[in-house]
């Protein structure tokens, strides 16, 4: 608390039923301040959780907020189950190509499993103008990225999206769009 005045916490407010957030501390004098514990309740499948709490002071208008992020380690199994595709010794896929039928975009997660920070780059062939391609394009150690081809309409074709990692190993990917005929009854 580096107010002047006493701090009271009236309640704490975790952002989901996974997550309970106590304080060790309902009113923090000037100059002191609380210890917040977190009690994660998640499935074995998640790697990387960023989870907020919002704590509701006296006499504040608006909550503060804090945000806690956790990653663990994920087993060889889980590792495989989620990210079966392999680009570089550090980076993992979750699929090694994209589908565009249903919707307009696709995503595809990227991990990266290594203790250093890896960056990717990708070209799109043939060239198009209809899609739009978002790639997450550092990634830090233990951190999940992503690639979403968004596609300003859907047509009937395939294109090749070349995945390169900073140590020059590749990975070709397919864009397949399903273009939706519409037919009058």
């Amino acid at each position: 608390n580096k107010s002047n005045d006493t701090c009271i916490i009236e309640s704490i407010v975790p952002d989901c039923e996974c997550v309970e957030v106590s304080s060790n501390k309902t009113q923090i004098v000037p100059g002191d301040s609380c210890l917040m514990n977190f009690k994660f309740r998640i499935k074995d499948e998640y790697f990387h959780i960023s989870k907020s709490a919002y704590i509701y002071v006296k006499n504040r208008k608006n909550p503060l907020s804090i945000a806690v992020n956790l990653i663990r380690p994920m087993s060889q199994d889980m590792l495989k189950k989620n990210f079966p595709y392999k680009l570089s010794n550090s980076i993992f896929l979750s699929s090694d190509s994209f589908l565009l039928c249903d919707s307009n975009y696709s995503i595809v997660k990227l991990l990266n499993v290594s203790d250093e920070t890896d960056t990717l780059s990708y070209k799109l062939t043939p060239a198009t103008k209809h899609f739009d391609v978002f790639l997450t394009e550092i990634l830090n150690p233990g951190e999940i990225g992503q690639i979403l081809i968004s596609a300003d309409t859907l047509k009937n074709g395939m294109y090749n999206l070349r995945l390169v990692s900073k140590d020059g190993n590749l990975i070709d990917m397919i864009i397949k769009e399903c273009g939706l005929s519409t037919t009058s009854l």
